[in-house]
C-alpha cells in the first residue's frame, strides 16, 4: 500500500497541506493518522476523492465543491485553449 504525506497528497490533489487539514478536521475528508498522531494519506484514499465515492452527500463543504468546480474548469480550459489556433488573422 502505497502511502502520502500530506505534503505529497496536497500536491496530488492541486490543494494546500491547509486545506487537506481543514478537510480532516471538519470530517469533509478524514486522514489516516500513525500511532504519534501524524497525518497520512494512501493511494485508496486518492482513488476515492478522485471518484468523490469517499465524501457522503451530507459531508461536502463550500470549499470542497468550489475546488472540484475550479478543478472541472481549469482542466476543460486547457484543454480548449491547447486545441484553439492562436494565430492572429
Amino acid at each position: 500500500m502505497k502511502v502520502y504525506k500530506p505534503q505529497e497528497f496536497s500536491k496530488m490533489l492541486g490543494v494546500s497541506i491547509s486545506t487537506l487539514q481543514r478537510w480532516d478536521r471538519d470530517g469533509v475528508f478524514v486522514a489516516h493518522r500513525t500511532p504519534t498522531g501524524r497525518r497520512f494519506y494512501t493511494q485508496e484514499d486518492y482513488e476515492k476523492f478522485m471518484n468523490g465515492t469517499e465524501i457522503s452527500t451530507t459531508e461536502w463543504s463550500y470549499n470542497l465543491v468550489f475546488y472540484m468546480v475550479n478543478q472541472f474548469k481549469y482542466k476543460t480550459t486547457i484543454k480548449c485553449c491547447n486545441s484553439v489556433n492562436h494565430k492572429n488573422p
